[in-house]
């Protein structure tokens, strides 16, 4: 009797699962009238399916409201069926409105994230295009030779680079400082409120306390930095209190022409920890 019922249970959640499929096939089609007739009774009967979430963020013709529909898609059910088609939808959505850095950031981690995606060479033409509007081209070549490590059979010819651009490119694994562009990238991230979708493609912020009369770094500013993983080191700083100042901010490294001062409130901050713990 529980196989029976387990059997009884499967055929109509199955069922379910080809009328989204048909669903999605329908819009890929542009037969988009039916299924929005039906989409308020499966939000209404399945409001946290991964499915139903992605129909509803196709169907939604607002930008910003369908970029978040992706976002607790991928953040609520990472492994789900169409969650590599989310992420890559976010790509879109950033390489569409010219916001390139964060396109071509965003798109450069999909692939590894989701190796088994079918159309590798559509993510990776949006990700050679969203680093070349920005001038990254020497990125775009180390990606493209990155991938071509993973899927042997892709044809970086078809994003036009050949074997003298592999010569060129050395494979380095890091660790990466970030570029002006990477900076500038997280920092519009930031404040367009897109950091959940940040993808960062180095491994530290090196950045001055206050570059043009701009305060750079801020507490929510390392906070935000952390929150991704992100070490923040600061440049270059030479006042005692302001070195003790960005420690209590949490940065992970300062560099200074001072050493000896910045030695100092290093060994001071160690024995206060050091006396701290005994």
């Amino acid at each position: 009797m529980k196989s029976l019922k387990n059997i009884i249970l499967f055929i109509p959640m199955f069922c379910f699962s080809q009328n989204i499929d048909l669903y999605i096939s329908l819009l890929h089609e542009g037969n988009s009238s039916g299924v929005r007739d039906q989409l308020p009774e499966l939000v209404s009967k399945f409001p946290n399916d991964p499915d139903v979430l992605y129909l509803k963020a196709l169907m939604t013709t607002d930008g910003m409201e369908a970029l978040q529909l992706y976002g607790d898609l991928l953040d609520k059910f990472p492994k789900a069926k169409y969650a590599p088609d989310a992420s890559v939808k976010i790509g879109e959505y950033f390489y569409a409105r010219g916001l390139y850095s964060q396109a071509s950031s965003y798109l450069s981690g999909v692939l590894t994230k989701y190796p088994n995606y079918p159309n590798v060479e559509r993510v990776i033409d949006l990700m050679v295009s969203s680093f070349q509007a920005i001038g990254e081209e020497d990125s775009a070549k180390y990606y493209v030779y990155l991938y071509k490590s993973m899927f042997p059979q892709l044809d970086v010819s078809d994003f036009g680079y050949g074997d003298s651009d592999r010569k060129k490119i050395d494979l380095y694994e890091g660790p990466w400082g970030a570029s002006r562009r990477n900076i500038a990238s997280f920092w519009a991230a930031r404040h367009l409120g897109l950091l959940r979708f940040y993808n960062p493609t180095f491994d530290a912020l090196q950045v001055p306390e206050i570059w043009n009369g701009l305060r750079v770094v801020t507490p929510d500013f390392v906070r935000d930095a952390h929150d991704l993983n992100i070490p923040v080191h600061v440049w270059v700083v030479d006042e005692e209190k302001d070195i003790r100042r960005l420690l209590s901010w949490g940065v992970d490294g300062i560099q200074s022409d001072r050493l000896d001062i910045l030695y100092k409130v290093l060994e001071d901050v160690h024995s206060k920890r050091f006396s701290h713990a005994m």
